[in-house]
């Protein structure tokens, strides 16, 4: 062990420990395979222009992160062979060709290149013209953020405005950097789909700041995901793929969401709003296909906080609809965990999830 000059042998052990613990990725609770993913971060960026205007950082064409691959089959897991590929995909037939970007409104708006003239054509190629929209149907509105449906001969689509941000978030911007709601979401979709998970299309993005280390107000654009809530999916019973029988098709869908939680939390990633309501199943040849939206506050972090991963199990344990009876969740976590039996492991993830979820049904939502 090799000690740094003006450091104490005790020290520099702890030191070595500490990366002995990172590189091991997961805890035993989870996996003991290493994690062989790089992290990568989204940070914002941008520089200050004349005039006080901000200009949006363009995306930094990264050499794409070893994300999917990970160990076929998890140790501490004792899973069988094939549980190995919930943490797997295929990047070549999931992950989308990257459309050209180009700016707009002097660099404070990212766009893709096909959709600049619908952009124009809405007025949307300026900050200011897109935050003060009233086009399309007002979808939701949580305090000053609103969500609209617009329609369009190119299809539907979701425009997202953000407020400017408040002084608690410009004292944030020193420790955390300046980065606005609409940006990070941008950033947030830019990482999951190059690591080949089903989000929505990304259409444009724009930022303003009102001040030194202050964000102003922003907009996302996205493409709209023709489908039906997971909650209103469940609600209306169990798929029976041809052929099979309703128990058939219950095990499909909680073995494929059950894959698709772990490989998002195998690849550090974390949803913290992970609901029924925030995945949308679309049309699938087995019994859909579901994607992730509003991942505003998604998060990335290697090895994950264990807190985080039962938040995300909690809040889709919270909002699934009655029908997805005690032992459907107890399957779900017995495949999340690549289990096969209940044992002192799974009764302890059990435990936190069903502490979690009674603490999420006292807790008042801000904006319902």
């Amino acid at each position: 062990m090799r000690v740094v000059p003006g450091s104490s042998p005790s020290s520099a052990a702890a030191c070595s420990k500490r990366r002995r613990i990172c590189r091991k990725g997961f805890d035993s609770s989870v996996a003991a395979g290493r994690v062989t993913g790089s992290a990568m971060s989204a940070r914002g960026g941008g520089r200050e222009e004349a005039g006080g205007r901000r200009r949006i950082a363009p995306d930094r064409r990264r050499r794409p992160g070893r994300a999917g691959k990970w160990p076929a089959r998890l140790e501490s897991a004792r899973g069988r062979p094939q549980d190995g590929r919930m943490e797997q995909r295929d990047l070549r037939r999931f992950r989308p060709r990257r459309l050209p970007v180009v700016e707009l409104d002097g660099g404070r708006i990212l766009a893709v290149e096909p959709a600049l003239p619908m952009l124009r054509r809405l007025g949307l190629d300026t900050v200011a013209g897109a935050v003060s929209c009233q086009r399309g149907e007002l979808v939701r509105q949580a305090g000053r953020r609103r969500t609209r449906r617009l329609a369009t001969e190119e299809g539907d689509f979701f425009l997202k405005v953000y407020p400017k941000a408040g002084h608690l978030e410009r004292w944030l911007g020193w420790l955390v950097g300046l980065r606005s709601p609409g940006r990070r979401e941008w950033d947030n979709i830019r990482l999951l789909r190059r690591a080949a998970f089903d989000v929505p299309e990304m259409v444009a993005v724009g930022e303003e700041t009102a001040g030194p280390f202050r964000p102003g107000g922003s907009f996302l654009l996205l493409r709209g995901i023709e489908g039906i809530r997971l909650d209103h999916f469940l609600a209306a019973g169990w798929p029976q793929p041809p052929g099979g029988s309703a128990a058939a098709g219950r095990e499909r869908v909680l073995r494929d969401l059950a894959g698709m939680v772990r490989r998002l939390h195998s690849n550090g990633f974390f949803h913290r709003d992970l609901y029924c309501g925030h995945l949308i199943v679309t049309p699938d040849e087995r019994w859909g296909r579901p994607f992730l939206i509003d991942l505003q506050r998604v998060g990335q972090r290697f090895p994950p906080r264990r807190r985080w991963l039962v938040k995300d199990l909690a809040a889709l344990a919270y909002s699934a609809p009655p029908l997805v009876s005690r032992s459907d969740r107890l399957r779900f976590l017995l495949h999340y965990l690549c289990k096969s039996r209940v044992d002192p492991l799974v009764r302890r993830w059990w435990r936190q999830v069903a502490a979690k979820v009674e603490r999420m049904r006292r807790h008042r939502p801000r904006h319902p």
